[in-house]
């Protein structure tokens, strides 16, 4: 069974029992279609593993943001007022009392709210306070501290959790967000902060942006007007609250949990215990317990929503399909089978290339490929419509899937132009096919520009894979290309990595190098001639 597959059953349940369906009165049908998920769950994800995580990473470090509250509450000034741009003001006197009535809150979540509470209780309310207290702070040496604090919880978290919180920070000044955005300043933060290649320069300015940067930015703000301003992951309570070691979920494990919390308490009214039984779930772990607390704790606080989606199932059933097709990206044995050949070429670089100089075009690098997918009992062939011809074609019911391998050489890198016209020419192969197709577009690299591509299904029907031959070392590689997906009609963006600009083509170096010397050697003939004449 498939996700497409469980998608349109899905599909079919809506339109014959309706929309807006409640969990009292579902049909057998819808219960036995949740059972199918789960199945497929057990099967294709380890719940458990992301069920400890979720519980583990609610645990948050009160002690360390304690210690922020207190420190804060010393060093601003009581007397320190901020006016808001539509009247009244931000008074550093009230500021300094809720943070003291913050610090006993804190000293009674877990017991008083649970874990998933408290962690509410740090973001909401904890975080809204200290962020206000910031816009007071004056004292430099508590600026330091403050920031070195942040940088050695950082120095804690895996590259990973510090991208995500860097990519949170760059969200925060994107004009497409919704309700608002931060207005950056050069004065403030300088240029090219938002620029970082390292992990170790995310961490600096991450450290930098909460303490100092953003509180200047949203003082500057209010000055010009604008009372909004986000209120993000990218926040001080939020990173000295982490626990020690940091031990999170991705966003989309994030979402799979609470999808399948949400299906478990609602469902509860019908059989719970399947479900727990199905997935092999602790009773004690964060969707049986965590997210009971999570909800008694939101109701307390009068923050369920203007909407309730508790009781609608389809929502949860349709959000859960979306996040498990995101997160099982490499499903079928085509997938897994393409991964494999880019892994076991790419793990012997030098000796595949010194071994098989036959690699020497598109069409020999095609009926390697083919090779090995025959070999995996995976049948590939290439095949020919009307005066367009597709490299391969491999079948895996009910998805026909379309392999286009483009060739660079060692004297021709890789650039925008020539990545998007080879998407452009897969999209025309998979429109031609009779079949539902999902195309895999097949980068042999051997140029000293190497190529990086998330392994996702872009759109939900294009791959890149890249497979890099470069024969220097990675380490003296000094610029690559990254492929991110768009979401304008592109599809993908190329973006330029290490060196600026668009990757060079050492081709066209040599042909402008040749060139001069032509020029040279025709300006020293005819100068000979000249002489001579004289």
């Amino acid at each position: 069974m498939r996700i497409s597959t469980l998608q349109q059953e899905l599909d079919l349940l809506q339109a014959e029992h309706g929309k807006k369906l409640s969990w009292s009165v579902l049909p057998p049908a819808i219960g036995s279609f949740i059972d199918d998920v789960m199945q497929y769950l057990a099967l294709h994800v380890d719940i458990q593993y992301l069920d400890e995580t979720a519980l583990r990473s609610e645990q948050r470090d009160i002690e360390a943001v304690k210690d922020v509250v207190t420190l804060l509450a010393r060093s601003i000034d009581k007397s320190d007022t901020i006016k808001l741009p539509e009247g009244g003001a931000i008074e550093a006197a009230k500021v300094i009392q809720s943070l003291e009535t913050a610090i006993i809150q804190l000293e009674h979540a877990d017991s008083d709210y649970g874990k998933e509470g408290s962690n509410i209780l740090l973001r909401a309310d904890v975080g809204n306070h200290v962020q206000q207290a910031l816009l007071f702070l004056r004292n430099k040496q508590v600026i330091q501290k403050l920031t070195k604090s942040v940088h050695a919880k950082l120095g804690e978290a895996s590259n990973e959790d510090v991208a995500d919180v860097w990519a949170s920070v760059r969200y925060e000044f994107d004009t497409s967000r919704t309700a608002t955005h931060m207005v950056p300043n050069k004065t403030v933060m300088g240029d090219n902060f938002l620029i970082a290649e390292t992990v170790s320069s995310m961490r600096k300015k991450i450290s930098d942006y909460v303490v100092r940067i953003k509180p200047s930015l949203i003082r500057l703000m209010l000055d010009e007007g604008k009372n909004r301003h986000p209120a993000q992951v990218p926040e001080l309570t939020y990173i000295i609250g982490m626990p020690r070691p940091i031990a999170g979920l991705k966003p989309v494990e994030r979402r799979i949990v609470d999808c399948i919390a949400c299906l478990y308490h609602q469902f509860g009214l019908l059989d719970q215990r399947n479900i727990k039984a199905m997935l092999s779930l602790s009773d004690d772990g964060w969707i049986c317990k965590g997210y009971a607390q999570k909800s008694r704790f939101r109701k307390l606080c009068g923050i369920e929503g203007s909407r309730d989606v508790g009781e609608l199932p389809y929502f949860w059933l349709k959000r859960l399909l979306l996040y498990l097709e995101e997160y099982i990206s490499w499903e079928s044995p085509v997938e897994r089978a393409l991964l494999q050949y880019k892994l076991s070429v790419e793990v012997l670089r030098g000796e595949t290339i010194k071994m098989t100089p036959f690699l020497s075009n598109e069409l020999k690098i095609q009926k390697h490929l083919c090779k090995f997918l025959i070999e995996r009992n995976i049948f590939a062939v290439g095949t020919k419509f009307g005066n367009t011809e597709t490299d391969l074609v491999c079948q895996a019911k009910p998805v026909s899937y379309i392999v286009e391998v483009k060739y660079f050489r060692s004297n021709s890198d890789p650039d925008d132009s020539k990545i998007q016209s080879a998407l452009l020419q897969l999209r025309q192969y998979m429109d031609l096919h009779p079949t539902y197709t999902k195309g895999v577009l097949v980068f042999f690299n051997k140029s000293s520009c190497p190529i990086s591509a998330e392994r996702k299904w872009i759109d939900g029907r294009y791959m890149i894979l890249a497979v890099n031959m470069y024969a220097s070392s990675p380490s003296k590689l000094k610029e690559g290309i990254d492929i991110i997906a768009s979401n304008d009609s592109q599809l993908i963006i190329c973006r330029n990595l290490g060196k600026k600009g668009t990757p060079h083509n050492s081709s066209t170096k040599k042909k402008t190098t040749a060139k001069k010397r032509t020029t040279a050697k025709k300006k020293t003939t005819t100068k000979k001639k000249t002489t001579a004449n004289k």
